[in-house]
């Protein structure tokens, strides 16, 4: 009888020893997969080709609590009076604004010592937000992707839309421990040359895609370009149009995937990234570029 009640307690015994592996077991892949569940989280119900490169502020909601996600306020001029909750501000004007003359691009060291300083590591998933939806969001956004950093997301919709949405904000960014970030070599591929649009003039195939406001477009622009205001891609509200509505705007004017090559520009870069982000990202171009020597 003794050995029978051992018997039954060292089955009970490994019994709870297998269930706590397996529990932990279970825990380590969630630590693994800890970045997939934040990749995971994405637009639903808008058809966008890339999904995780835009983000809602119900989803934002939920995961901000995450220590591998890390919200950046872009600030131009002023601080404004509140901020979403763990939110790390990076000015513009001196990551742009290089020697006076922003149509030059943030150099690595540039951005290795502005998200160092910020605490951002090479892994962290960024989301970038400023007021609205504005281009100095997707000149940030297309910065980090030409230097390679994997995980960056935009908020539709920016701080007024989390606002608008009922969400908690608060007056102040929080502070940040300085990391070591190591940017990638740049990806030139992602940048046309002039080169490249003096070749583009001349081909049927290849379209180059001004983002000015129409005045502007009108007073002087590049031969054969076509002309669609970048603002164009948002809602009355701020928020960027639905797939279809875009497919809408673009393709009567002939910027579709099938081209040869779409290059984007206005007058400093910074607009041409977000109509860069609109083809590419929303409506998943690969043929896109932008022109950073922009209106020449």
């Amino acid at each position: 009888m003794k050995n029978k009640y051992i018997k039954t307690f060292v089955i009970i015994l490994l019994t709870c020893l297998s269930f706590l592996g397996i529990l932990s077991f279970q825990q380590d892949i969630f630590r693994k997969n800890d970045k997939d569940n934040l990749l995971d989280v994405v637009e639903q119900n808008n058809n966008y080709v890339i999904q995780n490169s835009i983000i809602s502020p119900r989803n934002l909601n939920n995961i901000i609590e995450n220590s591998d996600v890390k919200v950046i306020f872009i600030k131009t001029n002023s601080k404004p009076g509140v901020l979403i909750p763990n939110s790390i501000i990076i000015n513009y004007n001196p990551l742009f604004s290089i020697k006076g003359n922003s149509n030059n691009i943030s150099t690595k060291g540039q951005i290795n010592q502005t998200l160092s300083k910020a605490g951002i590591n090479n892994d962290d998933m960024i989301i970038l937000y400023d007021i609205g939806n504005s281009p100095y969001v997707t000149r940030l956004f297309w910065t980090l992707k030409i230097y390679g950093h994997e995980f960056v997301k935009i908020l539709n919709g920016g701080l007024n839309h989390w606002i608008n949405d009922g969400y908690h904000t608060i007056s102040h960014s929080i502070p940040t421990r300085e990391s070591v970030y190591l940017a990638s070599d740049k990806n030139e591929k992602m940048i046309a040359t002039n080169e490249n649009i003096k070749e583009a003039i001349k081909n049927e195939n290849e379209i180059i895609l001004d983002v000015r406001s129409k005045e502007a477009y009108n007073k002087g622009h590049i031969p054969s370009a076509i002309n669609i205001p970048y603002q164009y891609s948002l809602t009355s509200g701020g928020i960027f149009k639905t797939f279809e509505a875009l497919q809408k705007l673009y393709h009567p004017k002939g910027i579709t995937p099938n081209k040869d090559a779409i290059y984007v520009y206005c007058n400093t870069g910074s607009r041409a990234s977000f109509t860069y982000f609109v083809l590419h990202e929303l409506l998943g171009y690969n043929n896109v570029k932008v022109y950073i020597g922009s209106h020449f």
